[in-house]
């Protein structure tokens, strides 16, 4: 059972894999490696009745950077410059983890 996705501003909505992968994808990530991120995230949130976008950008995070620095800082740049947001400060700041 796939959890329920409880976005930045409290709404609540189903877990879309294709939404993480082209996430991921945006970033340079080839497909078949941003769909191989999604399985395996998804095998982690996979029983939970909730994930928070954040963890789910955490999770995305630390196997971009995996898979490549340079992936890793064309998500955080796009993240700056155009939502106007510092994912991995917020992710370091209120889940305590380190990316």
């Amino acid at each position: 059972m796939l959890p329920k996705v409880r976005k930045r501003n409290g709404s609540i909505e189903e877990y879309i894999p294709e939404k993480l992968i082209v996430s991921i994808n945006k970033n340079g990530v080839p497909i078949s490696a941003a769909r191989e991120i999604e399985r395996s995230i998804r095998g982690e949130v996979e029983g939970k009745d909730y994930v928070s976008t954040l963890e789910l950008a955490y999770h995305a995070l630390t196997r971009v950077r995996k898979y490549g620095e340079p992936y890793f800082q064309s998500w955080i740049y796009y993240d700056i410059n155009h939502k106007r947001r510092r994912t991995d400060f917020e992710i370091e700041k209120l889940l305590d983890k380190k990316l």
